[in-house]
């Protein structure tokens, strides 16, 4: 392997470590990003998880392995992600994790009308605009943190990520239970809406424009 360039080795600590962490919630343009990365991933794994009981009963009818064969289309979300990630690099990444939450959203609502072939295009849609948020948003976190604060910030990151993954993604089955699927859709559009609204809120801070245009 090629030796390490520009690479400062510093010191393994405890303080250390809980400075970095302190520091990277500390840091008021970051906190906006974490929150991004909490409700973004909660409302992914909450259409998901239950969506197999929506495709289970009638209309659908479908069996379990069927409806496990359905997951595969998440894997469109490694071509947005790609597009996404390249398009963070001209355009305004707060517009881009809009336009991601959008497309996530019509493809949620696709879910509602009782049509197989909408749902599978609805399942497509809302692993792209999902996985599209996500790398534009991920992205963003090392463009805003402080040098001294990159690994933390990304650490932090995805800390909310995936705490969003639980706590959110079990929300969804009381609402499933309480409301049926349009429930749940009713629940992700209220997270993706508080997205939208945070990256709105990003966009109007020019201490973020101007960082981002420096980088």
């Amino acid at each position: 392997m090629p030796r390490p360039r520009n690479f400062k080795p510093s010191g393994i600590s405890f303080r250390l470590w809980l400075d970095g962490m302190k520091g990277g919630l500390a840091n008021g343009r970051l906190l906006p990003i974490y929150a991004v990365a909490f409700l973004l991933l909660g409302g992914y794994v909450t259409l998901f998880n239950y969506i197999g009981y929506l495709l289970g009963k009638p209309p659908y009818g479908l069996s379990q392995s069927v409806i496990g064969m359905l997951f595969v289309f998440q894997l469109v979300g490694s071509w947005s992600s790609f597009l996404f990630g390249k398009l963070a690099d001209r355009h305004s990444r707060a517009g881009l994790i809009i336009l991601g939450v959008v497309l996530a959203l019509a493809g949620a609502a696709l879910t509602l009308g009782g049509s197989l072939a909408l749902t599978i295009i609805g399942m497509i849609l809302f692993a792209c605009g999902f996985f599209a948020g996500h790398t534009v948003a991920s992205g963003w976190v090392g463009v805003i943190a402080p040098r001294p604060l990159k690994v933390y910030a990304s650490s932090l990151y995805l800390l909310f990520y995936y705490l969003g993954s639980s706590l959110l993604g079990t929300t969804g089955g009381a609402f499933l239970t309480a409301y049926g699927w349009h429930g749940v859709i009713g629940l992700i559009a209220g997270l993706f809406a508080i997205v939208v609204m945070l990256a709105a809120a990003m966009t109007g801070r020019s201490a973020i424009g101007r960082v981002g245009e420096q980088r």
